[in-house]
């Protein structure tokens, strides 16, 4: 039997014909909680809260694999550069809707993210992942962290993919669309 394979892993569901492990989308969710758990300043949290933070997670990465998808298809991308860009300069107010509801390290006077912080965040994570003994708070900040980016990142990418679809509705001649 330790050469037979075994049975594959269990399908939470099916985003653009991509199948999501369940052990990824608890993860995903993971994150979820975490970053609710910051953003709201809670500690513990009920059975309808648990709810809400499931189906916000589903909710979050169907809008995410989706507008990547989409994204890709167009041609577009969000480099690591630019999304840093818009953390530390507030372009677009996007990051003033989390850094006011955040511990105020993740923020600087301007309302932008502290990307210092945040990177330092992200260096001692994965310099603990590699060592071993992760420091729970670290990995909770890294979890609500990681959330949080992939719900940026899907904003960004939103506003992209319709600043291309605003144009192409101007455009008049069809060749040209």
């Amino acid at each position: 039997k330790l050469f037979q394979k075994g049975p594959e892993e269990a399908i939470a569901g099916t985003i653009n014909g991509e199948g999501i492990k369940v052990s990824d989308f608890y993860e995903f969710r993971n994150q979820c909680e975490q970053a609710y758990k910051l953003l709201n300043g809670a500690t513990s949290l009920d059975e309808s809260n648990q709810e809400e933070i499931t189906q916000m997670a589903w909710n979050t990465l169907t809008n995410y694999k989706s507008l990547t998808a989409q994204a890709e298809k167009a041609g577009l991308t969000v480099t690591p550069e630019e999304l840093s860009y818009i953390l530390s300069t507030n372009w677009g107010g996007i990051a003033q809707q989390y850094t006011s509801r955040l511990p105020q390290a993740f923020s600087t006077q301007t309302g932008a993210f502290n990307v210092e912080f945040i990177n330092s965040i992200n260096s001692e994570y994965n310099t603990y992942k590699e060592g071993g003994a992760m420091p729970e708070e670290l990995a909770l900040l890294h979890d609500a962290w990681k959330f949080i980016e992939t719900s940026i990142t899907s904003e960004i990418i939103s506003n992209k993919l319709m600043s291309i679809y605003a144009f192409c509705s101007e455009v008049t001649n069809h060749a040209v669309a």
